[in-house]
C-alpha cells in the first residue's frame, strides 16, 4: 500500500497543478503533502446604488412582461409567445448577472413533444430553462392565487396543479398530454420544492 511518502502518493496528493507543501511533525513517517492554490478572488457585494438601479430595472422588466402576456400575447401565435418568452428571461437573466452554463445542447434546440424532469435548485431554474429554449411548467396551485405573480405565470402557459385533490392529477395529466401533442415541451420539478440538486 502507498505511504504519503511515495512519489505517487505525493503527485495525487499535490495534484498536477500545484506546488507540493511538505508539513512534517518530526519523526516518524512524513505527513501527507498538501496542495496550495490560489484562492479565487472575492467578489465585494455590489455598491447600495448598484443595487438600487439593478432592482428598479428589474422591477420595470417584470411589470413589462405581466404587460406583455396581457396585451400581446392573446394576439400573437404560440411560437412568438416563445420567442417572446426566451427574450424576456435572457434579459432578465443579464439584468441580474447570471450566466447558464450549458454542458450539452441538443442541436437545434429541443424538438416538441418532449417532457423535462428536473431538480428545482432555485427559483432561477425556471428563467434559465426558459432562456434556453420555452417550456410550459407545471406548478402547484398556490402560485396562481398570488397577486400578479400568478396572472403573469398563468398567462406564460403554466400548467397548475392542487396536489391535495388527487382527482387534480388527473386533469393535469390530461393537460399535459395535450401540450405535448401540440408540440410543447412540458417541464415539471417533481421534487415540488427547491433542493440542492443531487438527487432526483
Amino acid at each position: 500500500m502507498p505511504t504519503s511518502g511515495d512519489p505517487i502518493m505525493k503527485q495525487q496528493l499535490a495534484g498536477a497543478n500545484g506546488p507540493e507543501l511538505a508539513l512534517g511533525m518530526g519523526g516518524g513517517e512524513p505527513e501527507p503533502a498538501w496542495t496550495t492554490e490560489r484562492a479565487a478572488p472575492v467578489e465585494r457585494p455590489a455598491h447600495w446604488s448598484t443595487r438600487v438601479v439593478r432592482s428598479a430595472r428589474v422591477t420595470v422588466h417584470v411589470v413589462g412582461g405581466l404587460l406583455t402576456t396581457v396585451l400581446v400575447f392573446p394576439w400573437v401565435a404560440a411560437p412568438q409567445r416563445r420567442a417572446l418568452i426566451q427574450r424576456w428571461c435572457r434579459q432578465l437573466l443579464r439584468m441580474l448577472g447570471v450566466e447558464a452554463q450549458v454542458h450539452w445542447w441538443h442541436e437545434g434546440g429541443l424538438p416538441g413533444n418532449v417532457l423535462i424532469v428536473a431538480n428545482h435548485i432555485s427559483w432561477l431554474d425556471i428563467f434559465v430553462l426558459n432562456a434556453l429554449q420555452p417550456a410550459r411548467f407545471i406548478a402547484k396551485a398556490d402560485l396562481r392565487r398570488l397577486p400578479l405573480v400568478g396572472r403573469f405565470v398563468a398567462n406564460a402557459g403554466t400548467l397548475f396543479i392542487e396536489r391535495e385533490r388527487r382527482r387534480d392529477t388527473h386533469t393535469v395529466n390530461r393537460q399535459t398530454v395535450e401540450a405535448l401533442a401540440r408540440g410543447d415541451l412540458v417541464a415539471v420539478f417533481p421534487e415540488g420544492t427547491t433542493s440542492d440538486g443531487t438527487g432526483l
